[in-house]
């Protein structure tokens, strides 16, 4: 698949990795191809660590289709709404992704 070859590339992320490699918590990254930056949306409005092991996959990926180094920006999203307990994250992320679709049209 050539992600580049679109304007906006969703990826739902699970986050909050315990020692055993199980995540507990959604987040959605969007990535720009247009200017290289990739929005992060978080529900809890916590900065997540792992989101640079995405932002380096991405750059390895976008360098190697273009063939000449790719820099990724990361812009946290801090106004977005926030969930109220520890289980809707996964609910946020969706309800993320359909705004954003519907704002893309």
């Amino acid at each position: 698949m050539k992600l580049l070859a679109y304007d906006y590339v969703m990826i739902p992320l699970n986050t909050n990795a315990d020692w055993a490699g199980h995540g507990d918590h959604w987040t959605l990254a969007v990535l720009s191809t247009k200017d290289n930056i990739m929005h992060v949306f978080d529900s809890t409005g916590r900065l997540i660590d792992n989101v640079s092991v995405l932002q380096s996959a991405m750059e390895n990926i976008a360098s190697r289709t273009t063939g000449k180094e790719v820099s990724i920006k990361v812009a946290h999203r801090k106004h977005t709404p926030k969930q109220s307990n520890s289980y809707d994250c996964g609910i946020f992320v969706i309800g993320f992704a359909e705004t954003i679709l519907k704002h893309l049209r």
